[in-house]
């Protein structure tokens, strides 16, 4: 079961499970972005789709009982900073409130339930430095956004020091991400989306931080660090339930924008927009974030995969084949295709790796 199937990475993951001929139940509120992922790539052709809200536990019992799943993955979140602050009541109310919920019906259900719950890079307090966050660093308190996801971090270690003995806390972890590229993403206000906006509009790119950096990393890459958090729990691996786990990229993809939009602009020298610097200073957003992994490396064996040339480089693939469509231009493949393709190089590359 996927909370959150029909966003950016819900969709990525409910097409990844697909390929491991899992079946899938997806539970959202809504498809969250027009165009959309989900229906560009016929998502709801692998999985089966139910329209609902995490918060409403009776009818995500209803549902979840009628599936019986083995494991579910907790995404479904309201995922974007500056809605945060126009919409805080609600943010906080999904991103915790909404976890909360799903931990509820795990902790009453009668079967054995597998439950990887996502928060964010953003759930730590930032300090601008120029070293990693660690999995024990200290919560954030900032932008709603970012407090809502430390506030979902509280209400799983409540539920684990509460019921320490109880069979559940022995089913969950938390994984931790952030700042994730790759095809299909249409979310307003961020980067890679407002570029391919820009593009296929014929406008100007207006970019508000240009020197902040943050730790990008194609969107597979955590999305694999939850299938081995779900792989090591149904395992029963020691040092994995109750924990949480960063999945970052390599230092060096750490980058600025600016830094970022200039590698990304190789992939697009026919039509890259004008880049205009609209600072805004209305919100106060870190201008440094970097993720540890060394606990996921440890205690996971997992690693990061892409370098940031190969992320954007997948990137561009995507989106090219989707401005090139809106224009009439054939495609040798559909956007469901270069999505499993990705997926499948991905996991050769995991392979390769072993």
């Amino acid at each position: 079961m996927v909370t959150g199937h029909t966003g950016f990475k819900g969709t990525w993951l409910t097409l990844w499970l697909s390929i491991l001929k899992a079946e899938v139940l997806g539970y959202s509120i809504d498809i969250p972005t027009t165009p959309s992922m989900f229906e560009l790539c016929e998502t709801g052709n692998v999985c089966d789709s139910v329209i609902g809200d995490v918060r409403d536990l009776e009818h995500f019992s209803r549902v979840a009982n009628g599936y019986k799943p083995d494991v579910i993955f907790h995404l479904a979140a309201q995922p974007i900073v500056r809605e945060s602050i126009s919409e805080p009541l609600k943010t906080f109310s999904v991103n915790a409130i909404g976890t909360a919920s799903v931990i509820e019906y795990v902790r009453h259900s009668r079967r054995p339930i597998v439950l990887v719950l996502v928060t964010s890079d953003k759930v730590y307090q930032n300090q601008d430095w120029h070293w990693g966050y660690r999995e024990i660093d200290e919560l954030s308190r900032q932008d709603p956004y970012s407090a809502s996801k430390a506030m979902a971090e509280t209400v799983i270690q409540s539920y684990l020091y509460t019921f320490p003995d109880a069979e559940f806390t022995d089913r969950l972890a938390t994984g931790r991400a952030g700042n994730v590229i790759g095809g299909g993403d249409f979310a307003l206000n961020r980067i890679i989306p407002d570029v391919y906006r820009a593009i296929s509009d014929g406008q100007a790119l207006h970019i508000r931080n240009p020197n902040s950096t943050r730790p990008w990393q194609h969107v597979l890459e955590p999305l694999s660090g939850y299938l081995s958090l779900a792989g090591n729990l149904l395992g029963e691996v020691s040092g994995v339930a109750g924990e949480a786990f960063n999945f970052g990229p390599h230092s060096e993809s750490a980058v600025s924008v600016h830094e970022l939009l200039r590698v990304l602009g190789h992939s697009f020298p026919d039509n890259w927009p004008q880049v205009l610097v609209k600072e805004d200073l209305t919100t106060s957003e870190a201008q440094l974030l970097q993720l540890d992994w060394t606990k996921a490396n440890l205690v996971l064996g997992w690693e990061p995969i892409l370098s940031l040339g190969e992320a954007l480089d997948w990137t561009a693939v995507w989106y090219k084949n989707r401005l090139e469509a809106e224009r009439g231009i054939p495609q040798e493949q559909t956007l469901a295709e270069v999505t499993l393709t990705q997926i499948a190089q991905f996991m050769e590359r995991l392979e390769t790796r072993k």
